[in-house]
């Protein structure tokens, strides 16, 4: 189907408000537990050990391209496409254009959501674009749904920054969350290689907080909660990898053996020294073992929740995430009654899926033991 969206549906002057129902009919709230219609074929090797994988889970931003995409990229979880979005300041209408392309190509491909990549809305111009941006995308997916009489409405999520939208002067979550199904917070590279102005080398999803520390799962999704008030649409990313650096060292003002600094390097290059901050490298689950170095020796660090290998005579550290460490992340979503995880990169996990059998290991479908919006925080220490 390619004639355009507007010639394809009937006109609506605003954007359906979610509704729930009592006389049978659908509810406008995503059903995250729904199968899919399309799924891949694995590599007869990669589905081992993965019988009891369970529907459920939305994937984070998956490295392929739209093409790829379009041919299904779960594995039997929620179909989705990731749209990382440009807005102009202007806010002309060409700029919601994408939407029809965004809406259109879930409905041809069969796809069950989309999620938005937006690094980051700057200014309060910026936050009102993305928020119209969102809700037109929320009005158009409404119209497909009746097109295709869809019963299982679209899901749309966002990727969430890990800190600045839950500050008070912030309104963006309070603007957009009547139409996206999940923020996915990002909360799998507080202390990533690739942040620049960091000063230590640390876990990248460290669990809990070190004293007034805030780079950590628990710190970041109880702002979150607490700001919204809507801890089910909460989710948790993921990572299938890890960190390696060289070249740290000990931070003396830490009382902690997981935090170290990271030292400048020197070069010379035969006429001239260069200063510059040393980096680590990212690492997938798969790649871990060309690193040399023996996971089953790592160490493990109690409020982290996190593995790490540290050598101090190669001054040389590495964290990761283990089957251990997710678990214990899961438990920590279930009991927080948030809405769930998306991973990041889920082709990063071995040949045996064992990271994703350990995620999939805690059944998040079989219902919660709390009330739907039901906050497991204290608020009033924010």
């Amino acid at each position: 189907m390619t004639a355009d969206l507007e010639n394809l549906l009937p006109s609506q002057e605003t954007p359906v408000e979610f509704i729930t129902t009592t006389d049978g009919t659908v509810a406008k709230e995503p059903s995250v537990c729904a199968k899919t219609e399309k799924k891949i074929k694995l590599k007869k090797k990669s589905t081992k050990g993965n019988e009891f994988f369970k529907e459920g889970f939305q994937q984070g931003y998956y490295q392929q391209s739209i093409e790829g995409i379009a041919k299904g990229i779960l594995i039997g979880l929620l179909l989705s496409l990731v749209f990382f979005l440009v807005l102009n300041t202007s806010r002309k209408q060409d700029d919601f254009s994408q939407n029809d392309s965004v809406a259109l190509f879930l409905l041809e491909e069969q796809l069950d959501g989309v999620e938005i990549v937006y690094r980051w809305p700057k200014t309060s111009e910026d936050e009102k674009n993305f928020a119209s941006f969102v809700r037109e995308l929320r009005f158009k997916l409404e119209k497909v749904e009746k097109l295709a009489e869809r019963k299982v409405p679209y899901i749309i999520g966002i990727l969430s920054h890990s800190y600045d939208w839950t500050s008070e002067d912030v309104p963006l979550l309070d603007d957009i969350l009547n139409y996206v199904d999940f923020l996915n917070v990002e909360t799998n590279n507080f202390y990533a290689p690739w942040h620049r102005e960091n000063e230590m080398a640390g876990p990248l999803s460290p669990l809990y907080s070190f004293g007034n520390d805030n780079k950590s799962i628990d710190s970041t999704m109880n702002a979150y909660t607490c700001k919204t008030m809507k801890p089910s649409k909460l989710n948790v990313i993921l990572t299938f990898g890890g960190a390696h650096w060289e070249n740290v060292s000990i931070d003396n003002t830490q009382s902690d053996d997981l935090f170290f600094n990271i030292d400048v390097l020197v070069t010379y290059s035969g006429t001239s020294y260069r200063w510059q901050k040393h980096s680590g490298t990212s690492y997938a689950w798969r790649s871990l073992e060309t690193l040399g170095l023996n996971l089953e020796e790592a160490s493990w660090h109690n409020v982290a929740k996190s593995p790490y290998i540290w050598h101090p005579n190669r001054r040389s550290f590495l964290t990761f995430e283990n089957e251990t460490s997710l678990e214990e992340k899961m438990e920590y979503i279930l009991s927080k009654n948030l809405g769930g995880v998306t991973i990041d990169r889920i082709d990063q996990d071995d040949d045996w899926n064992t990271l994703l059998n350990a995620v999939t290991s805690m059944d998040m479908c079989s219902g919660s033991k709390f009330k739907k919006e039901e906050v497991k925080y204290d608020c009033g220490k924010l």
